[in-house]
């Protein structure tokens, strides 16, 4: 999937980034948002911890508030259930470790 993403906002030592699906062009009572559909829409916080930390999310909240977007189609998603970087490590470790059979 590609689009005309925008880094909104993005700080490396604290761990977060904010991007939408490209420019805010869409009028909605809490602000702007950036469209509708799978293309060109969207709006996304991320954080380099699966486990929430409100103080950076509310952080990043308020920049895009600041920015005039509407925050009100954001959804929390839990990601205490997905894979750590860990598993993450040790699957792709254990696929770098096959090697096809030749004869």
């Amino acid at each position: 999937m590609s689009g005309p993403y925008w880094v909104l906002a993005y700080d490396e030592e604290a761990g977060y980034a904010a991007v939408s699906g490209g420019a805010p062009s869409i009028s909605f009572p809490g602000g702007c948002r950036v469209g509708t559909g799978h293309i060109k829409s969207g709006l996304w916080i991320f954080t380099r911890k699966p486990k929430r930390n409100e103080k950076i999310v509310n952080k990043v909240r308020s920049i895009l508030k600041a920015k005039g977007f509407d925050l009100s189609a954001l959804e929390d998603v839990d990601q205490t259930h997905c894979p750590t970087t860990t598993d993450v490590d040790e699957n792709y470790d254990l696929l770098n470790s096959i090697r096809p059979i030749t004869t």
